[in-house]
């Protein structure tokens, strides 16, 4: 078993406005050498500043892939998924931020108070959590969701004995045919277990999502897409809980990836 994998046996414009009061022809004067200097350093300096303005970008452009994440957490945080903005965040503060301090400054200030909020609900569900022998299983969105579907209750109110029967059906179909696929010049049957062992391996390639603590659920779903949900397993006041990397699919008939945007639900291509 490699990774900590998991069956689910899921510029601006500068202008410059000249106004001139005609007077009497014979009260007209000419500007003298000093004030003709003065208005041409002014218009070189200005020019300079457009010019520097235009070289440097403000830091945190929205062009910037790192305030694409931090717009993005941002996002996901306002939406109520405290996992997923943590998630996004995490993997932004792993890139070197040296040359974007203030955006640095502004993610883990947000990280650390999503940290917190997660925290408390966390000890919530603490009671629950201690005593089951499935307290990774019981954090997958990918798990609770098929649990919820086949066996129509909530996992969080599954036993383990309930739990760790229905892992055991789902090892079970592992070697079940499910998708035609050329091998060897020949068609081929996959089973669910290869189709799902190709997946994890595309998703963990293509997609770059491993780290340190990061643990995983696999599922085959249907018509040839297998899920995987990646989570970073997190420790803090006393209690462990988890930030939700990304919930990928990949087709392993088109090789097609996708990402699922947990503000909308709907998958997006990410190559």
């Amino acid at each position: 078993m490699m990774k900590n994998r998991k069956y689910i046996v899921p510029l601006v414009a500068l202008s410059f406005g000249l106004a001139a009061c005609q007077a009497d022809e014979t009260e007209t004067s000419t500007p003298t050498e000093e004030s003709s200097i003065e208005n041409e350093s002014n218009t070189d300096k200005a020019t300079s500043e457009l010019v520097d303005d235009e070289k440097i970008p403000t830091e945190g452009e929205p062009t910037d892939p790192d305030y694409a994440l931090l717009e993005q957490a941002k996002d996901e945080y306002y939406s109520g998924e405290l996992d997923a903005a943590a998630g996004t965040l995490s993997r932004l503060l792993q890139n070197d931020l040296s040359d974007n301090e203030l955006l640095k400054a502004e993610a883990e200030d947000l990280k650390e108070e999503i940290g917190q909020q997660q925290a408390e609900n966390a000890k919530a569900a603490a009671e629950i959590q201690v005593a089951s022998e499935f307290k990774e299983e019981r954090q997958s969105t990918l798990l609770s969701e098929e649990y919820e579907a086949t066996k129509e209750k909530s996992l969080s109110e599954a036993t383990d004995e309930e739990l760790e029967s229905f892992l055991t059906e789902k090892e079970v179909q592992k070697n079940e045919p499910v998708v035609e696929v050329e091998a060897a010049n020949e068609d081929a049957l996959m089973t669910k277990e290869e189709a799902e062992n190709h997946a994890f391996e595309q998703v963990l390639e293509r997609a770059v999502i491993e780290g340190e603590n990061y643990f995983y659920f696999v599922n085959y779903e249907q018509e040839s897409w297998v899920q995987v949900e990646a989570r970073e397993a997190v420790e803090q006041d006393g209690v462990t809980f988890s930030n939700l990397i990304g919930i990928y699919r990949y087709n392993v008939e088109t090789d097609e990836i996708q990402k699922l945007d947990i503000i909308t639900g709907e998958y997006n291509p990410i190559e």
